[in-house]
């Protein structure tokens, strides 16, 4: 298990990506213990706080999440607020998300211990 998900080298990553959704939903809230991490309400989206489609394999990883209720939500998402600014709450950066997305795709190779 590395970065709060469990993977099967056997799938493909287009199999993955459902699996990748979930275990990153349930991962961000349980690491933010389902309280926005901006206002602390109850969570209700486990936000990519740089977009999944500006990220190596769609940023999956504990590190690009953060839990928000749904007014922070549609805040984020108009940026409102920064993705720095969001990185910090989680103690993470968008360096760092980008690194352990690149490390998903060694995961999916198996080649774990070449990266």
């Amino acid at each position: 298990m590395i970065f709060g998900f469990a993977f099967n080298n056997m799938k493909t990553k287009k199999s993955l990506h459902k699996e990748w959704r979930k275990n990153f939903r349930e991962g961000v809230f349980a690491r933010d213990k389902q309280k926005c991490k901006v206002c602390g309400q109850t969570a209700q989206d486990a936000h990519h706080i740089t977009d999944r489609h500006d990220i190596p394999n769609g940023g999956y990883v504990l590190s690009n999440g953060i839990s928000l209720c749904g007014s922070c939500h549609i805040k984020a998402e108009t940026g409102e607020f920064p993705a720095e600014d969001l990185y910090k709450r989680i103690e993470s950066s968008y360096e760092k998300a980008v690194k352990e997305s690149n490390l998903l795709e060694c995961i999916i190779t198996g080649n774990e211990t070449s990266c």
